[in-house]
C-alpha cells in the first residue's frame, strides 16, 4: 500500500501541465466565428447578412465560402519558421517576474478599468489564451512597478497589436489587450480613438451588439467556465459604452446593466462598470442636446437652466447611489475615487456649458448668473480637492484622470482670470 505523499505525488503527475498550447488560442481568425451565434432574427434575414456564410462578411471572399454553408474553416497554424509570441518563451522576462508581475496588474491596477475577473483571468490561463493580453497586462504592470522592463515589453505588445491586425484576428482577449494598451497609454501616441474604434469594429463582428441579458434559467445551462467567459466578454462590452459617442447602440442588454451587476457571478470590479454605465445612460440624451445648443448659441441661459438643474439632480443622485453600493463593500478604494471624480467632473462640464454663453454674451451681465459660476467653480474645486484626498489613487490611474485634472485646473485659472479683468472694468 503506497502512502499518502507517494498517492499525491503519482496524482500530480497525471494533471496536464498548462502551457499556452494547451488551451485554444482564439487569435485566428477562424476561431472568431466561434463566438458568433444566429439568432432566430438571423435566420429570417433575407440581407446578406442572413443568407451568407459568415466566412464570407468576415471578409473571406470566394464562392467557395459564400455559396458552402458547412465548409469549415482553415485553422492558422503557426509555422516552424515563425517566431513565438509569448514574451516567457521570446526571454523577454523571467516566469516568477511575470507572475509577479501579473499579480500586480490583477490587484492595483485592474480595479481601475474592471476589464478582467481574477477568478477566471488566472496566470496560466491568459498566458494559454493570448500572448497579446499577457505582454500588454505585463508591459503595463512593468511601467507601474518595474520600469525597467517597460520598454521591451511594451514594444513586444505593440508589435502583436500590429501583427493582430495584419492577420486580422479577432477575439475578446485581443479586444481587452487594446484597451489595456490605450488605458495606460504613452504621451505621445495618438491612437487611443482609433485603436479603441478598431476594438469596437472587432466585437461587432464578432456579435457583440446583438447580445442579450442572460437570464438565470438561461445560464443555468452552461457550465461555470462558461458562465465566467459570458461574463467576460459582457464586461469588455460594456466597458466601450462608457466613452465617447455610442459606437454600440444602446440596447436592451446595456439598459439591463443593474441586472447585470445584480448578478450570482457579478464581482467586486462589475459595481464600476455600473455605474459609469447608468451614468451615460442618465445623460447621453440631454447632455449633448444641451452642448449643440450652447455652441450654435441657440438656447439662452433662462431656457437652459431647467435642464442643466434635471441633468445636475440626476448625476448628484448616481453619485450619491454608486458611492454608497461601493463603500459598503470596501471602506476606502479606487471606486469611490473614480465615481465621485467623474460625477464631480461632469457636473463642471455641464455647467461649463450656458457659461460659455454668459462669458461671449456682451448682453450678459455676469453678476446675475453668478449662481452658475459658483457651481461650476466649486465642481472645479471639487475635483481637485479628490485628488489630494484620494492621492494613494491618482499615481495608478488611467490617463484620462490626469486631463480631466489639467481640464479643472485650468478652468479655475480662466474664470479667475475673467473676473479680474471684469473687475478692473
Amino acid at each position: 500500500m503506497s502512502s499518502p505523499s507517494l498517492q499525491s505525488a503519482n496524482a500530480l503527475k497525471k494533471v496536464p501541465a498548462i502551457s499556452p498550447q494547451s488551451i485554444p488560442s482564439l487569435e485566428s481568425p477562424a476561431a472568431a466565428g466561434a463566438h458568433i451565434s444566429e439568432t432566430e432574427d438571423d435566420a429570417n434575414n433575407l440581407q446578406p447578412s442572413g443568407l451568407l456564410n459568415h466566412q464570407a462578411l468576415e471578409g473571406r471572399f470566394s464562392l467557395g465560402n459564400i455559396l458552402n454553408a458547412d465548409q469549415e474553416p482553415v485553422q492558422r497554424q503557426r509555422s516552424r519558421d515563425e517566431s513565438p509570441e509569448d514574451p516567457i518563451e521570446l526571454g523577454l522576462i523571467t516566469p516568477s517576474l511575470a507572475k509577479s508581475l501579473f499579480d500586480s496588474f490583477m490587484t492595483v491596477l485592474n480595479p481601475y478599468i474592471s476589464q478582467l475577473d481574477p477568478h477566471l483571468h488566472t496566470f496560466p490561463y491568459v498566458r494559454a489564451k493570448s500572448a497579446f493580453l499577457l505582454s500588454s497586462i505585463l508591459a503595463m504592470a512593468a511601467k507601474a512597478f518595474n520600469y525597467v522592463l517597460y520598454i521591451k515589453l511594451y514594444d513586444h505588445a505593440q508589435d502583436l497589436f500590429s501583427s493582430v491586425f495584419r492577420r486580422g484576428s479577432k477575439s475578446v482577449e485581443i479586444v481587452q489587450a487594446i484597451l489595456i494598451l490605450t488605458y495606460w497609454k504613452e504621451p505621445q501616441d495618438t491612437r487611443v480613438w482609433t485603436s479603441v474604434g478598431y476594438a469596437i469594429r472587432i466585437c461587432m463582428d464578432l456579435g457583440w451588439h446583438k447580445r442579450a441579458y442572460c437570464r438565470s434559467a438561461a445560464a443555468a445551462k452552461e457550465s461555470e467556465a462558461q458562465r465566467q467567459e459570458r461574463r467576460s466578454i459582457e464586461r469588455t462590452c460594456i466597458s466601450l459604452q462608457t466613452g465617447r459617442p455610442w459606437m454600440i447602440e444602446c440596447s436592451e442588454f446595456i439598459e439591463s446593466i443593474e441586472n447585470w451587476c445584480n448578478d450570482a457571478l457579478t464581482i467586486e470590479n462589475d459595481q464600476l462598470l455600473g455605474a459609469f454605465t447608468t451614468l451615460r445612460l442618465i445623460t447621453s440624451s440631454a447632455f449633448p442636446l444641451l452642448a449643440t445648443k450652447s455652441r450654435q448659441r441657440s438656447l439662452s441661459h433662462s431656457e437652459s437652466a431647467p435642464l442643466v438643474s434635471l441633468l445636475d439632480g440626476r448625476i448628484e443622485r448616481w453619485e450619491k447611489k454608486w458611492t454608497e453600493k461601493i463603500t459598503a463593500q470596501t471602506e476606502k478604494s479606487c471606486h469611490e475615487f473614480l465615481i465621485r471624480f467623474y460625477g464631480t467632473h461632469l457636473r463642471l462640464q455641464l455647467h461649463t456649458l450656458p457659461l460659455h454663453g454668459i462669458l461671449v454674451s456682451d448682453k450678459s451681465d455676469i453678476d446675475h448668473h453668478i449662481d452658475t459660476v459658483w457651481v461650476a467653480y466649486s465642481s472645479a474645486l471639487n475635483m481637485l480637492q479628490l485628488i489630494s484626498r484620494f492621492s494613494e489613487h491618482v499615481c495608478f490611474a488611467q490617463d484620462s484622470i490626469h486631463v480631466m485634472t489639467a481640464y479643472s485646473a485650468a478652468f479655475l485659472v480662466k474664470v479667475v482670470y475673467f473676473f479680474c479683468l471684469a473687475g478692473k472694468h
